[in-house]
């Protein structure tokens, strides 16, 4: 078999290169890839700290605490040389494995040094929590579980000396195993940030995996109170109530759903070429779902008078008219309604929100 060498241009010639020769030349170009990260990080370093305004946001954002000018500084290069060599918060980290982990190990340098200059400064221990986590991830076997230790080890001491540092118990959450662990650091979160989207999603997951169902859904109607923006707990919560056998609860979700998503009302209701599980149409037909006729009319209502989502509005209307045609009537005096407050001017949105029902919708008849 013909064997290939890796090829190094230089100039207008070319060098082939194999064995230790190769392991050279590549150790040779990750050193200057190194001593370029650290240029660069300098120079980083030393405009962020002549920018007072620029350094201030930073040192708040990243709750940076420190009364020795040197540990800054020391820092600052470990958070850089992280910054440039994560795969997860660098945008330009290195194709090379080798010189990521080079990167890191420098980062690990300065942070250490800076905790030996402040052993108190809380935050760069949650930087060194970060880049060990990262080798847990990069490594197997025994050096990922140690890398995995010390990342928690690390987190842990950030939050100790930092009681409030919301980020180290988030990660220090994240990391760990220990369901338990992840309960009560998640809690502490959420105690210090109560909007902390994140944390309130972990939470429900670490319920939902130990089958503790009645906190999950309790913690679910958290999130919805505090996020009712955040459409996707809606539909969570509806799938696992219907999974453990609530359907009849699932109205409830569905009705607060569309109060706050009522471009949303097409995918509750369902019907033919729906692409959503678990919707009105489809609870009432394998699970018997009572008053989805009634719901449906409300949802219509309120999309028309109160969101003022009429094409939402002419949806459920023509769902529910074609399930029971007796209640046209009372489509119809919404829609009279609807034309009695908004005018002429809205004549053809009531036009097209007529079911087929023929004389039934004679809208154009005063």
């Amino acid at each position: 078999m013909k064997k290939y060498v890796p090829v190094i241009a230089v100039g207008l010639g070319t060098i082939c290169l194999s064995g230790a020769s190769w392991s050279a030349a590549q150790a040779i170009q990750e050193q200057r890839l190194l001593q370029t990260q650290y240029r660069e990080a300098e120079r980083w370093v030393e405009e962020l700290l002549a920018d007072e305004q620029t350094l201030n946001r930073f040192l708040k954002h990243h709750r940076i605490k420190t009364a020795s000018e040197v540990a800054l500084r020391q820092y600052l290069m470990g958070f850089k040389l992280l910054d440039m060599n994560s795969v997860y918060d660098g945008s330009t980290a290195p194709a090379s494995r080798q010189a990521r982990l080079n990167g890191l190990e420098a980062s690990i340098r300065h942070l250490r040094r800076a905790t030996e200059l402040d052993p108190e400064f809380a935050a760069a221990y949650v930087t060194l929590g970060d880049i060990f986590y990262e080798f847990s991830i990069e490594r197997e076997g025994n050096r990922r579980e140690r890398n995995q230790a010390e990342a928690l080890r690390m987190y842990r001491q950030s939050f100790t000396l930092d009681s409030e540092n919301v980020e180290a118990r988030y990660k220090y959450a994240s990391v760990s195993s220990d369901m338990r662990e992840k309960i009560e650091q998640l809690k502490q979160v959420l105690r210090l940030d109560p909007e902390h989207d994140y944390a309130h999603g972990a939470l429900t997951d670490v319920y939902r995996f130990l089958g503790e169902t009645e906190k999950a859904i309790a913690e679910y109607k958290e999130q919805i109170r505090v996020f009712p923006g955040y459409w996707h707990t809606f539909k969570r919560l509806a799938d696992l109530l219907v999974q453990k056998g609530r359907v009849e609860e699932v109205k409830w979700v569905y009705q607060k759903y569309a109060e706050v998503h009522p471009d949303a009302i097409g995918r509750i209701i369902g019907g033919p070429g729906s692409k959503s599980s678990n919707t009105l149409l489809e609870l009432e037909e394998k699970y018997g779902l009572t008053g989805v006729s009634e719901l449906i009319e409300e949802m219509g209502r309120m999309a028309l008078f109160e969101t003022g989502r009429t094409d939402m509005a002419i949806y459920a209307f023509r769902v529910l008219v074609k399930r029971e045609p007796e209640r046209v009537e009372a489509v119809m005096s919404y829609l009279q309604e609807y034309r009695r407050r908004k005018g002429r001017r809205d004549e053809a949105v009531l036009c097209r929100a007529c079911p087929e029902q023929g004389p039934h919708m004679p809208l154009k008849n005063r």
